[in-house]
């Protein structure tokens, strides 16, 4: 049961010519000649994907799940780093924007990949400029920042990584960090893939000897509020 959410991972759709001929109206709207998985990525869990009434040819689920028309519009100034991630990019893998918290980007996976979401473009590129290397770098650097109390791990989807992986990384904030009295995670879990959450992940990212831990989630709709998520 520890590794379900791996599983069901693994049975994602990855395109949405996979859902022809099941009965989604939602279908007319995504002629497959826009070319948009081949710049955006595209998976979505059986879970989430359970959530989409298939009569709907406009339904919001899938709306925020598989490509979309006003994706192939011509990009607006800016829209690759819109927040200013690379700008302000201190280390590999963390920017540093404000003077007391930090953000960790841990991982450019998602369990989905929504097509509202502002870092898509860093996300899909190959260099993946956002996500190279090791986390040594960051922490090496706030080592010096003894003015940050808070540290935000974000991605993708932060949660991406086993709970081994996760914990190691939480341990080695704990450790070297001392001045982080708060370790924030956004994540879409809960709302994407509510199979991920356990025991195994509660205690990977708590260290409360250390710093409180806050999670972050986003819902955008009522039918994401399942009695599973």
């Amino acid at each position: 049961m520890a590794e379900a959410w791996k599983e069901e991972i693994r049975r994602s759709i990855s395109s949405v010519g996979e859902l022809a001929g099941q009965g989604y109206a939602f279908l007319d709207s995504r002629p497959s000649a826009l070319g948009l998985e081949e710049r955006y990525r595209t998976l979505v869990s059986p879970y989430y994907l359970s959530l989409i009434d298939k009569k709907d040819p406009e339904d919001p689920i899938a709306r925020m799940a598989f490509p979309m028309r006003e994706e192939a519009a011509p990009p607006v100034q800016g829209v690759r780093d819109p927040i200013g991630d690379l700008e302000r990019q201190a280390a590999p893998r963390l920017t540093h924007r404000y003077p007391d918290r930090a953000l960790l980007h841990v991982t450019n996976l998602c369990p989905m990949y929504c097509r509202f979401c502002f870092r898509k473009n860093l996300m899909n590129e190959r260099e993946e400029e956002l996500y190279l290397g090791t986390f040594e770098p960051a922490l090496a650097y706030l080592e010096k920042q003894t003015a940050v109390e808070e540290l935000i791990l974000t991605g993708g989807d932060p949660w991406m990584l086993s709970d081994d992986k996760l914990g190691a990384l939480v341990d080695a904030i704990a450790s070297r960090l001392p001045q982080v009295q708060r370790l924030r995670f956004h994540t879409r879990m809960p709302v994407t893939l509510p199979s991920r959450l356990g025991p195994g992940l509660l205690k990977a990212i708590q260290r409360p000897e250390h710093f409180r831990t806050f999670v972050v989630t986003h819902f955008n709709h009522p039918r994401e509020l399942s009695p599973a998520a």
